[in-house]
């Protein structure tokens, strides 16, 4: 990984940069939890020892030391990004929207529930060095061009690579991009198949920060160092484009779909004030066409609150825009026949498109507005806004409850001493899902971890959640691909807690292996002569248990119910092996590794 803005960030927060030692393991500054995924990281927290208490009652979040936000000031992401995220800063987190902050200078880094609780108790976080990839920005973009555009350009041009990569934008033209244009392209960190998209902090970022009353969290990201750019992009030439959701290759050129019907607009709540200040710039003087229904969705309470106060709401309002709730998480139901344009919302979060639905810029999205058509927004955008921003922000601080004085997080209790021996609960077979495992609906979904504890393959097995607890040590067999999705380790976590201890499967999708080790379960790996033999009931046995684990060597497993004996390898590196030894990666041993 060359020297860079990315590097700095990484360096600054790893334990000893000067032990050379793979992963890394970094502290980070901010944890971000969101109601939906960070109930889980509480709820593991407290298990492992932690200071939240039964019931994760207010109190006992602000006697962890954690800040609580009040309901109803918006998205996570988009709040986070508002009031904590700062040039220089690293964050962990499973929010929605988290990547935002990539926007103001600082690295952003997706984590699964169990790091995120792992990092709450105060445990270093383990990580590849991500591959960083530098591009250029020169000139500025046109008029009705923007960041949303600017983004489909990128994932058009940049080659495709994996996950461990950062994108970090740089160069003159950098200057030229609002915040609004930043956020946008920060947010499509994922669609580009990378970590995080960082950009420089500079005049811009500090005068947005300035007019949230955050002027002391700013400061300036070091002068940009001398390194090869993978793309060298000129802003002016980038044109507006149209893409299909959950379709990445599906992008087009606005003027090529030109003249479709257009029956709804969304702009999503990922928009920022600025986004709104330029919709209102674009539909002034003519509003909305009435074969359109155009709506916004806030994605934070304080963009809304200013543009009340400054009066922008007020004309946007006039121009025929339609508010679609009071607050940042909201539906826009029901759907309309024909095709629907959609600015600022997430394929995974906002479950709103249909077949007919294409992501387009807030530019585009208000040429059709207008229109009622598909439009290219350069035939209907003058000019872009004289003042995007206001000169201040609402203060509503009493929103965001901080930690009690004294607070702070308590280290995990030590987990007992794994048995060497144990009992196959359950032979299953290949691509059992961890939603298959765990088959969760919207009423399921709610309810406390140690009550979804006793659902665990209840599909399948309906008493395996009690013989579970009855063996005290647990075997699983699985066939190929165990444990796929995006609940693998809430699963693992759960199989935990119902003292399972070992897996033996023929394949792990991918991040099982890892999620299972978290949770301080030993994932082995069989072929289909190797568990052949192996049953329901039988007694297992590993001489010398998880401290004989080494790193590439195979584990000697017996069945002392048949009198057989397996010689089973496992995908466990020199960390793994570590963290798993310990317990888990919320145990105290672990995080101190």
């Amino acid at each position: 990984m060359t020297r860079s803005l990315v590097r700095l960030i990484l360096e600054a927060h790893r334990e000893d940069p000067r032990v050379p030692a793979l992963p890394w393991r970094v502290r980070a500054d901010h944890v971000v939890l969101d109601q939906s995924e960070g109930t889980f990281a509480l709820w593991a927290f407290h298990a492992g020892g932690g200071a939240v208490a039964a019931g994760l009652g207010l109190l006992a979040l602000l006697e962890c030391g954690l800040h609580v936000a009040l309901p109803g000031l918006g998205r996570c992401g988009h709040m986070y990004a508002e009031r904590f995220a700062a040039p220089g800063k690293l964050a962990l987190g499973c929010a929605a929207d988290l990547a935002l902050a990539g926007a103001l200078g600082m690295l952003s880094h997706a984590a699964s529930r169990l790091e995120c609780a792992a990092a709450l108790a105060g445990a270093p976080h383990a990580m590849m060095p991500p591959e960083v990839d530098r591009v250029r920005f020169h000139g500025a973009p046109g008029v009705g061009v923007s960041g949303h555009d600017i983004a489909l350009e990128l994932e058009r041009r940049l080659p495709a690579r994996g996950a461990d990569r950062v994108i970090e934008v740089c160069g003159p033209g950098v200057e030229r991009l609002a915040m609004r244009d930043r956020f946008a392209i920060a947010a499509a960190a994922k669609g580009l198949g990378s970590r995080a998209i960082v950009f420089p902090s500079d005049e811009v970022t500090h005068d947005w920060m300035r007019a949230l009353g955050r002027d002391a969290d700013w400061k300036r990201s070091p002068a940009e160092l001398e390194a090869a750019a993978m793309l060298e992009l000129e802003l002016e030439a980038v044109e507006p484009w149209l893409q299909r959701p959950g379709e990445p290759e599906a992008i087009r050129a606005v003027r090529h779909a030109a003249g479709t019907r257009v029956r709804r607009v969304i702009i999503g709540p990922r928009a920022t004030y600025g986004d709104w200040a330029a919709l209102a710039a674009c539909l002034r003087g003519r509003g909305v066409n009435p074969r359109v229904a155009c709506v916004v969705v806030p994605g934070s309470l304080r963009t809304l609150a200013a543009a009340r106060a400054g009066g922008l709401w007020s004309e946007l309002e006039a121009s025929g825009i339609r508010l679609a709730a009071e607050s940042g998480e909201a539906g826009v139901a029901p759907r309309p026949e024909g095709m629907v344009l959609q600015y600022g919302l997430d394929d995974a979060a906002d479950e709103i498109g249909h077949d007919g639905a294409w992501h387009a810029s807030l530019e585009s999205c208000a040429a059709a507005a207008l229109t009622g058509a598909i439009t290219d927004p350069r035939e209907i955008v003058a000019e872009g806004p004289a003042q995007l921003e206001p000169p201040s922000y609402p203060i509503d601080a009493d929103r965001i409850l901080a930690p009690s004085a004294g607070s702070g997080a308590r280290a995990p209790n030590p987990r007992p001493t794994v048995p060497k021996r144990g009992v196959v609960l359950l032979r299953a077979g290949d691509d059992l899902s961890a939603a298959r495992v765990l088959p969760l609906g919207p009423k399921l979904a709610a309810l406390p971890p140690e009550e979804l504890v006793e659902l665990v393959f209840a599909t399948i097995d309906r008493g395996f959640a009690a013989r579970a607890r009855a063996a005290g040590s647990g075997w699983l067999v699985a066939g190929r691909g165990f444990l796929g999705g995006p609940r693998a380790d809430l699963v693992a976590w759960m199989l935990a807690r119902l003292e399972v201890r070992v897996v033996i499967a023929r394949g792990y999708a991918a991040g099982a292996a890892t999620a299972l080790v978290h949770a301080g379960v030993l994932p082995l790996v069989a072929s289909e002569r190797d568990d052949r033999g192996l049953e329901t009931g039988d007694e297992l046995e590993m001489p010398g248990g998880f401290e004989a684990i080494e790193p590439g060597i195979p584990v000697t497993v017996r069945d002392l119910t048949r009198g057989t004996q397996l010689l089973l390898g496992h995908p466990l590196g020199p960390h793994e092996v570590v963290v798993l030894k310990a317990g888990g990666i919320l145990a105290p041993a672990a995080a101190a590794v």
